[in-house]
């Protein structure tokens, strides 16, 4: 009886916590605007937002060309020459 008695206020505020976190509002989390990304920005910062993006972009077209790059390009010219190399040695 003395355990139960513990466990009521206990399950109160589970009941409670779970409640308000079924009522609560989903919160999601946003990125804050670039000064130079508002209505009528100031040339200089509009000028860093269009640079900002610019270089993402970059990186991003390099790293797709990075990956579309082959391995190898086949089999090199030192390794085609294999004779050659035996006689100079």
């Amino acid at each position: 009886m003395l355990l139960l008695s513990r466990l009521q206020p206990y399950k109160k505020q589970l009941k409670a916590r779970k409640h308000a976190q079924l009522i609560a509002p989903w919160t999601v989390a946003l990125e804050v605007a670039h000064p130079g990304q508002s209505c009528r920005p100031d040339i200089e910062q509009h000028q860093d937002a269009i640079g900002e993006a610019l270089s993402i972009e970059i990186r991003r077209n390099e790293v797709e060309e990075y990956k579309a790059a082959p391995i190898s390009t086949g089999v090199s010219a030192f390794t085609q020459g294999g004779d050659n190399i035996r006689e100079s040695i």
